[in-house]
Order: structure tokens, then C-alpha cells, then sequence
């Protein structure tokens, strides 16, 4: 009786294209089902009022968070019920004098369902402590609010991890569909 082993099958080579691909993959996916996946989320919430709780317009609602000095802040503002026209954006320093000053509108597809038009504002971020947001609207309405600053560095280093956990439980699968890898030929 005599054991002779199979070839394994592929070398580091391909490993390696394999685990780029499933890498490329796994980003594309990521990103797509949230564009800002890589971002590190510091304040998320709601603005603005609703119709029955709204005083006599202007009117302003703010939003504080803490941040460090560093990265700019990427701000995005997405009409939650209907589309908010001439709405005025501010962002306060920790000082209270303002960085960001900008009227634009929040607008929102036709259909209630769908995702809202995101706007996105950058400001920088030039010192530690609590900023404030303020949205002053001239209508009544809400605005959900994400605010991010930098890379989120732990999905950054998760990711390659888990695609390489991903191709060796594969491969291990592979491999017990198609045996242990020996074959006993009888002479």
C-alpha cells in the first residue's frame, strides 16, 4: 500500500490575490451600504421641531458635542419629513465665535420612503471642547444630524482581520469537501 498526497492546490500567490479581492470586496460593500463607514461618528441626533411643537418662525435649536482638535468635522444634515428651505447652519467654536455660517437647503425626495438628500458641511476643528450646532429654520421640520471627524481606525484595522478570518473558514470548508488531502492507492 502506498500514500501519496495531492498537490495543495494554489501558493502563496494566489492566497494573497484571494485575500485582496475578498478585501476590495468587503471595502466596496461597506461603503456602499454607508458612505461613511470609515468615519469616526462623534454626535448624531435630531433639529429642528415638528409642526405642533414650532413657535412663530425664525426660530433656532441648537446641538452641542465635544471634540478634540485635530481633523476637520464632516457635518450632515438630511430632511427628515419634508424639505427645509433657507435653512441658516452655524458652528460655533468652544469660544462661541463662529466657524461655519452658511444658508442652504435640506431637500428630500419627492417620494416619503426614500432616503433624504444628505448635505454634507466641513469645518475645521481648531481646538478642544464643547462646539455647538445651530440650525435656524424659517418653517417648521426636523433634521437628523451625524457629526464625524477623522478615520475610524479600529474598522480600519477590523476589516483586513476579518477578511483573513473569512478565507482560512472557506478554505477549511474547502477542504472538507474534498477530504483530508491523502488518497490510499492499493498496489
Amino acid at each position: 500500500m502506498t500514500v501519496t498526497r495531492r498537490a495543495r492546490q494554489g501558493s502563496i500567490g494566489w492566497v494573497v490575490l484571494r485575500y485582496i479581492v475578498l478585501l476590495i470586496v468587503l471595502t466596496v460593500g461597506m461603503v456602499m451600504i454607508d458612505p461613511n463607514y470609515f468615519q469616526l461618528g462623534i454626535a448624531e441626533g435630531l433639529m429642528g421641531l415638528e409642526d405642533s411643537k414650532a413657535p412663530a418662525t425664525p426660530f433656532a435649536t441648537e446641538m452641542t458635542f465635544t471634540a478634540a482638535a485635530g481633523d476637520a468635522f464632516k457635518i450632515d444634515f438630511g430632511a427628515k419629513q419634508r424639505e427645509l428651505r433657507d435653512v441658516r447652519i452655524e458652528l460655533l467654536d468652544p469660544d462661541g465665535k463662529t466657524i461655519t455660517d452658511q444658508v442652504n437647503h435640506l431637500l428630500r425626495p419627492p417620494d416619503p420612503s426614500a432616503k433624504p438628500t444628505w448635505l454634507t458641511v466641513y469645518s475645521p476643528a481648531h481646538r478642544n471642547g464643547t462646539y455647538t450646532l445651530r440650525l435656524s429654520q424659517n418653517a417648521a421640520g426636523q433634521a437628523k444630524v451625524y457629526i464625524f471627524q477623522g478615520p475610524f481606525v479600529t474598522r480600519m484595522i477590523y476589516l483586513p482581520i476579518f477578511a483573513a478570518i473569512l478565507l482560512f473558514v472557506f478554505d477549511i470548508i474547502r477542504r472538507a469537501r474534498t477530504g483530508n488531502g491523502k488518497e490510499i492507492q492499493t498496489a
